[in-house]
């Protein structure tokens, strides 16, 4: 008795992968910095006791300030490189 002759089809199957919605892009609120010097300060004073009825310091030292700056940029780079990154499989899928 001849054995069955096994028949080999190929068929590509895409797969279905669900693609998330993207996040709400970052909305940074507005923000007011005054540089407070030896000579300005009692001038920066009395004009915050008028506009906003208190006087309250937040002080960096140039090089932290810096800093900030520096590691808010880096997080922006982070940030696009990610959604860079998201793009190109969300493309890869379809």
């Amino acid at each position: 008795m001849p054995e069955p002759k096994v028949v080999t089809e190929t068929k590509i199957v895409k797969p279905t992968i669900m693609i998330a919605e993207h996040p709400d892009p970052l909305e940074f609120a507005a923000m007011n910095m005054i540089v407070i010097t030896e000579k300005n300060i009692n001038e920066v004073i009395k004009t915050m006791k008028q506009k906003k009825g208190y006087f309250v310091i937040y002080g960096l030292d140039p090089q932290s300030f810096s800093n900030l700056a520096i590691s808010l940029e880096q997080i922006k780079r982070y940030i696009e490189q990610q959604k860079q990154i998201i793009l190109y499989y969300e493309k890869a899928v379809k």
